[in-house]
C-alpha cells in the first residue's frame, strides 16, 4: 500500500519534529517507497549566452520555472528529449550513472528528500526577502523611493488600507491583480500557480 504524497509528507514531517535531524536524513531511504514519487528527467542542449558554446542541461521533475533559468543560461534552446521516467528512490542513482553527460544537472526535490543527494549543492527554490513595515507609514527610510512613490500614489487616489480574512477577495486578489501582474512583467516565463 502507498501512501498519498500529502499523507507520506505529513509523516515525513512528523518524524522531522520529533527524531534528530541526521536519524531522518538517514533514513529517508526508506521512508521513499512509501511516497511512490516518479519524477521525470530531461536533457536540453542549447548555445551559451557566454561564448556561444553548445552546453546541455539535465533536469529531474523538471517545472514551468526551469524554462526562466534556461533562458538565463542559453541564447537559444536547441534541443528538449526526456531521457526517462524513474521512482524518486531510483533517481540518484540514475542521475549518477548519466550526469556526466551533461554540464549542469538540477535536480528539484522536496526538503525531505534533499538528504537523500548529498553530492549535490541544495538551494532554497524561492529566496524570500524581509522588510520591516514601520508602525507609520511616514517613517519610511528615505532612500526607498518604490515606497515613497506608492505612497504618493495612495494619497493622491484617496485609497486607503482594508484587511480581509474571506477566501473570496484573496482569489479576487491573486485573480485580477497578481496573476496579471507576473504575466506582464514576466510575459512567456511566467509561472503562476493555482492557490489550491
Amino acid at each position: 500500500m502507498f501512501l498519498t504524497p500529502r499523507s507520506s509528507d505529513v509523516l515525513l514531517g512528523l518524524a522531522c519534529r520529533y527524531a534528530p535531524k541526521h536519524v531522518v536524513y538517514t533514513c529517508c531511504h526508506f521512508g521513499l517507497p512509501l511516497k511512490n514519487v516518479w519524477v521525470s528527467v530531461i536533457r536540453v542542449h542549447g548555445l551559451t549566452r557566454q561564448g556561444n558554446v553548445l552546453a546541455t542541461v539535465l533536469i529531474a521533475d523538471p517545472q514551468p520555472e526551469h524554462n526562466y533559468l534556461l533562458s538565463r543560461l542559453f541564447t537559444k534552446e536547441l534541443r528538449r528529449e526526456q531521457v526517462t521516467r524513474v521512482p524518486l528512490l531510483l533517481l540518484r542513482r540514475v542521475l549518477r550513472g548519466i550526469r556526466d553527460t551533461s554540464d549542469l544537472t538540477i535536480a528539484r526535490v522536496d526538503h525531505y528528500s534533499a538528504g537523500y543527494f548529498r553530492n549535490y549543492i541544495a538551494t532554497p527554490e524561492w529566496l524570500d526577502a524581509v522588510l520591516d513595515i514601520p508602525e507609520s507609514p511616514l517613517a519610511v527610510r528615505p532612500g526607498n523611493k518604490n515606497l515613497r512613490e506608492d505612497m504618493r500614489v495612495i494619497r493622491r487616489n484617496k485609497l486607503s488600507p482594508e484587511i480581509s480574512h474571506a477566501e473570496i477577495d484573496l482569489e479576487r486578489f491573486y485573480r485580477t491583480m497578481h496573476v496579471p501582474f507576473t504575466e506582464k512583467r514576466h510575459g512567456a516565463q511566467a509561472a503562476t500557480r493555482s492557490l489550491q
